[in-house]
């Protein structure tokens, strides 16, 4: 199901812990390592840039020392207080595709899990943002074809990967992982965005109509085969071109909005991760002109601001690559004979690089364009951080808060030495965001976290919403949420350990509006001897919510209670409108018992208990919201059929198919669904079955059930995600 942007746009004011940033020290002395971030305390301003410095050929240069490196705040000089060197491997670690590459050995020898890995602490913290508001399809399937690729060659086992896209959400994959098969399954739910089709009327010719006479000409010569505009007085002309140019500003000025919003926001949600920061932007380009035709930075300006505060670099790749000038694309139709069109064209095509230009270079990184070698471009930016320095001042205090301090980074002795870094930044935006951290109270920090775009993983947390309405209750949606229990504290207390924490669940409409909302509090003492049966079980909580035909997205936080950490992911669920005459389904829900229980489903369970937890372990493991089993093991799964007619089932069948990377790899007969038939109530039927798993390699996959009603042609499906480790 493709999610469009209806979307939440809600950003959050999260923690600074960034390369321009606010620290605090008791004391100056360069003790920082070189290869983990410190967090020093102290009770100035504390500046802190990264610099990437290469040669005149392009080579990243190594070995400088502090005192080899001049550093200017508007153009006065600066003492260097913290200095130091980074390296992050990257092909003397190559990665190959296969599954068990997946799987580093530990220090004792055993192979270690997903969580285990996702608590190693990386050298590189990268978030491939997919811009699919601003993608053709076609530059779309360009951009997944170089993802797959960056997984299966270029990710290295320092690397913490996050997929983002501004069209839709991700859901349960849109978090930091390590985990190849997480990363492979989110690129193959990446769906195209608003259509987009090269047109020779851009929003930079809409920009110009009331300014310039020859690109009002150019317009109405590009709209009179689509507006009839042939015959018409000037004057009726000019203002149907109006009517189209201010719409076309309003749409792209919205998305154009959205994205920077989205960056901006996961920029945010970057600050204080471990490592060296970076986003990596895939876009076809946007236009900077508002809705009044008037250049607009702003939301520019604030992007590039917060991932300079973040201690992020953004890379830009255009996806487009090289492609034949709109007006010579044989889809606009016939040709235009003024001879100003090729000026407006060209000044369209900077008009959308220049957005994605001033993401990179004012965040000290680098844009790429006119190449159709994706991967290429990508290698290039990861090769291009292989190694960076990091140079920390206190800036003097002079100067206005509300005044741009450009910071300046040179190598002395070598003016052919390119130093990448960011441009500068506010210090009104430094103090804000601090003054704004210390005051938040920690139930306001876990919902700005919950509104980021970007999951925390500080706990490990999943949940599913699915779709399931029956007759034992009014509700129709059943949210289930796992929390993992090895990531969490678990102090001793009178011989016990004592566990605390808050759940937050929000259900989200698709205007954003907030239809539910509710907070549990999970808090136990653990016996010595169930400490390790606990860890390894985690907890699960499940709830069913009423809600209305629509699209919902859920969004869940855990805070554990002594430690302030945080958990955070999504989920998204359809409730059909079963009044219609039209044949549907529940969500496909895959169970742990072996035999099927439809009301496992549909009432509301607790945790498990802290004092006696079961001894029987799960038969699935789920891992980072994929729930994963063995070769060889049995999908235990559960429907429901919602019919037009009541109980009107005789003659329905059924098919179950299994996908991969988008192909079937194995599908079944058809079947009469009555062969699988075991609820039968007022509102439907229940269907369920298990499937043996054998022959399946390891990875991710999709099971697909789909229902047939012969006699009307009516078909309904529904899908669930699945791995083999």
């Amino acid at each position: 199901m493709a999610h469009k942007l209806t979307c939440l746009f809600i950003t959050a004011a999260l923690c600074l812990s960034s390369s321009v940033s606010v620290r605090k020290t008791a004391a100056q002395t360069p003790t920082k390592s070189a290869e983990q971030d410190q967090v020093i305390k102290v009770n100035t301003e504390l500046v802190e840039v990264r610099a990437v410095v290469t040669d005149r050929q392009g080579q990243i240069v190594s070995g400088l020392k502090q005192e080899d490196f001049e550093l200017l705040e508007n153009n006065k000089p600066q003492a260097i207080s913290f200095f130091s060197l980074v390296r992050v491997a990257g092909k003397e670690k190559p990665v190959t595709a296969q599954p068990t590459a997946d799987q580093p050995v530990n220090k004792a020898g055993a192979t270690k899990t997903s969580r285990e890995r996702l608590s190693d602490t990386p050298a590189r913290t990268v978030v491939l943002f997919v811009d699919n508001l601003h993608l053709s399809p076609g530059s779309l399937m360009q951009v997944k074809q170089a993802l797959r690729r960056f997984i299966d060659e270029q990710l290295t086992e320092q690397d913490l990967v996050a997929l983002v896209s501004t069209a839709g959400s991700l859901g349960l994959v849109e978090q930091l992982t390590r985990n190849r098969q997480v990363l492979r399954y989110a690129i193959e739910r990446l769906n195209p965005g608003p259509a987009q089709r090269q047109h020779l009327f851009t929003p930079y010719l809409a920009a110009q109509v009331d300014r310039d006479p020859d690109a009002m000409n150019v317009a109405i010569e590009i709209l009179k085969p689509e507006e009839g505009l042939d015959g018409l007085p000037r004057q009726i002309q000019e203002t149907i071109v109006r009517a189209r140019a201010n719409q076309l500003l309003a749409e792209t000025f919205y998305q154009s909005k959205a994205t920077l919003l989205t960056l901006k926001a996961v920029a945010e949600r970057m600050a204080g991760l471990p490592g060296q920061r970076m986003i990596v932007l895939f876009s076809d380009g946007f236009t900077l002109y508002s809705r009044s035709g008037t250049q607009e930075t702003s939301d520019l300006q604030a992007a590039t601001s917060r991932a300079v505060r973040s201690g992020v670099a953004i890379y830009s790749i255009d996806a487009k690559g090289l492609q034949p000038p709109a007006m010579f694309n044989a889809s606009n139709g016939r040709g235009i004979a003024d001879p100003h069109i090729f000026s407006f064209s060209s000044a369209s095509e900077r008009d959308l690089e220049n957005g994605l230009n001033a993401l990179a270079k004012d965040t000290g990184g680098d844009a790429f364009f006119n190449s159709n070698d994706l991967r290429g471009s990508l290698q290039k930016a990861l090769d291009g951080n292989s190694l960076y320095y990091t140079l920390a001042y206190y800036p003097a205090e002079e100067g206005k808060n509300t005044q741009f301090r450009r910071i300046t980074i040179r190598v002395k002795n070598h003016p052919e030495y390119h130093v990448l870094t960011p441009k500068g930044y506010l210090p009104s935006d430094l103090a804000k965001a601090a003054k704004e951290e210390a005051t938040a109270t920690p139930e306001q920090r876990l919902m700005q976290a919950m509104h980021a775009p970007l999951s925390r993983s500080e706990i490990s947390v999943s949940a599913s919403a699915d779709f399931m309405e029956g007759d034992t209750d009014d509700a129709q949606v059943s949210l289930r949420v796992d929390i993992a229990g090895d990531k969490l504290d678990y102090p001793a207390q009178d011989q016990k350990h004592i566990l605390g924490l808050e759940l937050v669940m929000l259900f989200y409409d698709a205007n954003g509006q907030r239809v539910d909302g509710k907070t549990a509090t999970i808090q136990g003492k653990v016996k010595p001897e169930n400490l390790a049966l606990v860890k390894q079980n985690g907890y699960t909580y499940m709830r069913r919510i009423a809600l209305k035909p629509g699209l919902y997205q859920a969004r869940i936080g855990v805070r554990e209670l002594k430690t302030e950490r945080f958990g955070t992911t999504t989920s998204w669920v359809e409730v059909p409108n079963l009044t219609k005459s039209k044949l549907a389904l529940s969500s496909l829900i895959l169970l742990d018992t072996p035999t099927p229980n439809p009301n496992t489903t549909e009432k509301q369970t607790s945790a498990p208990s802290l004092e006696s937890p079961s001894t029987e372990p799960p038969l699935a493991k789920i891992i980072e919201g994929i729930r994963f089993y063995s070769n060889g093991q049995p999908i235990v799964y559960f429907f429901r059929v919602y019919q037009p007619a009541q109980n009107a089932t005789e003659g329905l069948v059924m098919q179950t198919e299994f996908i991969q990377d988008g192909k079937i790899i194995k599908q079944s007969d058809w079947q009469p669904v009555s062969e699988r038939q075991i609820v039968n109530d007022k509102k439907g039927i229940g269907v369920g079955g298990q499937i043996q798993l054998t022959g399946f390699k390891a990875g991710i996959y999709e099971v697909r059930v789909t229902v047939k009603d012969p006699s009307s042609k009516r078909t309904a499906q529904c899908t669930a995600a699945f791995g083999i480790e």
